[in-house]
């Protein structure tokens, strides 16, 4: 047994690249866009000129994250929950012969669950779950993937306002062809834009998608959901999210991130410099008046 787990050690190493994903150039258009292929990132002796000065002239760079790996107790289980966020299996396979690995794939976003077996944990597998890492602040290193749901959500503003009249379905009908890139910075970035903003997001926001979420697990799994931190505010620079914390099957941290509006260049700065929720609050009603 000394030996297998010396060998699964050494084979999941090497497999755990992770990340924080990071939305910092997310659009108000809420398209996602195609992903370069991996080869196609990487470049050779015989680059064009311009792909050469798209790379450090040292030569010694990374092309972008390939996967994230998670280790699980039971990989099926695993699979139907991240199944729920739009993760697809790619591909099952082995490692060493013995201990069940998958890639699931999402859009341009790769995982990899690799499952722990039961005699390497140590104890049933019902007893183990990941360190919690909303409980215990002082563990360091990795702590979650962040996944985007702000184009899940818009779309589901849509159908349901599609169904009304007025109101907030006006805004669809004004806006549905307008180049909303957030990072343009106009004027329509503050005041009644934000306005409009925040009114959708209030009939149809993060809050709501998890319930559809919740509804969904119990119609498919007969599961509902652990919720690590309920829907909440946060702004970082010149963007405004409601982010909330989901733990997966192995108690492991899933952020769900939905953009919920952007303020004027200036009005925001970005460093570690104390803004209050009332000072922002004031600021917001501020550009609206």
């Amino acid at each position: 047994m000394g030996v297998l787990l010396k060998a699964f050690t050494a084979l999941l190493l090497p497999n755990l690249c992770t990340s924080f994903l990071v939305g910092n150039k997310l659009k108000r258009n809420f398209a996602v866009e195609d992903s370069l292929s991996y080869s196609s990132q990487i470049y050779s002796s015989s680059s064009t000129s311009e792909s050469e000065d798209q790379s450090p002239s040292n030569g010694i760079y990374t092309s972008g994250i390939h996967h994230t790996a998670i280790r699980t107790k039971d990989i099926e289980s695993s699979i139907k929950f991240y199944s729920l966020l739009s993760f697809e299996v790619e591909d099952k396979y082995l490692i060493g012969g013995q201990v069940k690995a998958a890639w699931l794939q999402n859009k341009s976003t790769k995982l990899e669950l690799i499952e722990v077996p039961e005699h390497v944990l140590g104890a049933p597998k019902e007893l183990v779950r990941a360190a919690d890492q909303m409980a215990k602040m002082n563990l360091l290193g990795l702590n979650h993937i962040c996944l985007d749901v702000t184009e899940s959500i818009r779309a589901r503003q849509g159908m349901k306002l599609s169904r009304g009249s007025g109101g907030l379905n006006q805004w669809f009908v004004e806006n549905e062809n307008e180049d909303e890139d957030k990072n343009n910075n106009s004027e329509s970035c503050a005041g009644s834009r934000q306005v409009d903003d925040y009114e959708r997001n209030a009939e149809y926001g993060l809050q709501d998608w998890l319930l559809d979420l919740e509804d969904e697990s119990k119609r498919n799994f007969g599961k509902t959901l652990r919720i690590a931190l309920e829907p909440t505010s946060r702004t970082i620079g010149m963007n405004v999210y409601d982010i909330a914390y989901l733990y997966d099957p192995d108690g492991a941290l899933v952020e769900v991130l939905n953009y919920v509006t952007s303020v004027k260049e200036g009005s925001i700065r970005t460093s570690w410099e104390v803004m209050m929720d009332d000072d922002f609050i004031s600021m917001l009603k501020q550009k609206s008046s």
